[in-house]
């Protein structure tokens, strides 16, 4: 909180494989208007975190079960999940406009803005054959954590060194206590740790890069780090205001403008919506894949 200003702070690390190629985050234009911004998974063109226009954050964990449904082989990627909840003009329009039952597999989906009528989102699918389960609004009072494990089904210890970390900082880390966050390892247990770097079946597998968002009702900063943050320092990707990005005045946002790619968008689908009120929040969200 800075006075009082709403700011929502989205500090989320991404760990895959390190042979999956991905593009780093640039702006996607729908009708010749910047209307996302978010990195890309090469493979399947999804993403697992990005800002829109409308002021709503949006990221994606996938999430470990001990029974998966092995019935069915075929799935939408996770990653069209993100993207197409970042079409949402409000978190609650992000979180439920594009799921549909039985397309994905496990998942968790948080989405979030700074206005008084919406807040964060908390959207999780267990198995393949349900309908996701909406957590709905979560107090903000405190740092949402959310990781691979089943969100709500006791704290796991990946989310308690977190936590624990958060708490020692206290209100309001800055992006370089955010980072120190991010970048803490367990050498015993690898995936324990909110940095990654290990194998998992053969391959080397571990932190990919990592993300810090922060929004205002007006304003945006959006820090990019394309590496593990215990050793990749983050780059301004883009910062300013809402209204300087709806008008296209990119040279004003980004300190180095990038060209921008030309993906369609498509538009929402409306949705019943429920309301909830927000201040302010530190989501740290971590294992954010897209596949």
């Amino acid at each position: 909180m800075n006075g009082t200003t709403p700011e929502i702070v989205l500090a989320a690390n991404r760990d895959e494989r390190m042979d999956r190629p991905s593009a780093r985050p640039l702006f996607h234009w729908e009708g010749g208007v910047p209307v996302v911004l978010m990195p890309r998974d090469l493979i399947f063109g999804g993403t697992w975190i990005g800002l829109n226009v409308a002021g709503v954050i949006v990221a994606l964990t996938n999430r470990d079960v001990l029974a998966p449904d092995r019935r069915r082989t075929h799935y939408r990627s996770r990653g069209f999940l993100t993207r197409d909840a970042l079409n949402g003009s409000n978190a609650g329009q992000a979180a439920h406009s594009s799921v549909v039952m039985d397309h994905y597999r496990p998942f968790h989906l948080v989405a979030a803005d700074t206005t008084e009528t919406h807040g964060a989102w908390i959207l999780a699918q267990d198995r393949s054959d349900c309908a996701p389960s909406a957590h709905g609004h979560k107090s903000l009072d405190h740092p949402l954590i959310i990781t691979e494990q089943s969100y709500g089904a006791g704290p796991n210890r990946r989310a308690r060194r977190i936590a624990r970390a958060l708490k020692r900082i206290g209100p309001n880390p800055t992006d370089a206590q955010f980072r120190k966050v991010l970048s803490m390892h367990d050498r015993a247990h690898p995936f324990d740790g909110a940095c990654v770097h290990t194998k998992h079946d053969g391959r080397a597998y571990g932190t990919r890069s990592s993300t810090i968002i922060r929004i205002t009702p007006t304003s945006f900063r959006y820090l990019h780090a394309e590496g593990p943050p215990c050793t990749t320092p983050y780059k301004v990707i883009a910062e300013g205001t809402f209204e300087d990005w709806r008008m296209g005045r990119l040279g004003k946002i980004m300190p180095t403008l990038i060209a921008p790619t030309r993906d369609v968008i498509a538009r929402p689908s409306r949705s019943n919506l429920a309301r909830s009120n927000i201040e302010t929040a530190e989501i740290a969200s971590s294992r954010g894949s897209s596949q």
